[in-house]
């Protein structure tokens, strides 16, 4: 789905929740244009105790990049296998394979 569509539905979603469990009207174009508008809803339904809003809340902000998480860098790995290609790992199953001649005894 494109992420858009995702993210108007979240907020459409939040506005719904906002009318139904605290009478809160929401314009959601004013939330799309003005970001003082849209952190203050945000934070209303974050500090709700309905955990649908609170939930809307954190996906919202965290679409819109502010939540303010920053990922870790990437750490390098203590030990590097050593990469192999495909005739490589041929070669290597061949000289490792036992040859059987006789099939099996019994």
């Amino acid at each position: 789905m494109d992420t858009d569509f995702i993210q108007l539905q979240l907020m459409t979603r939040l506005k719904l929740q906002l009318k139904r469990r605290l009478d809160i009207k929401m314009d959601i174009h004013q939330f799309l244009a003005d970001r003082n508008y849209a952190q203050q809803m945000l934070q209303i339904a974050d500090e709700s105790e309905d955990e649908d809003l609170i939930m809307y809340a954190l996906q919202i902000s965290n679409n819109l990049g502010w939540l303010g998480t920053k990922s870790a860098p990437a750490k390098k790995p203590f030990f590097e296998l050593p990469k192999r290609t495909p005739e490589a790992e041929q070669s290597l199953l061949a000289a490792t394979t036992p040859q059987y001649i006789y099939g099996t005894r019994g």
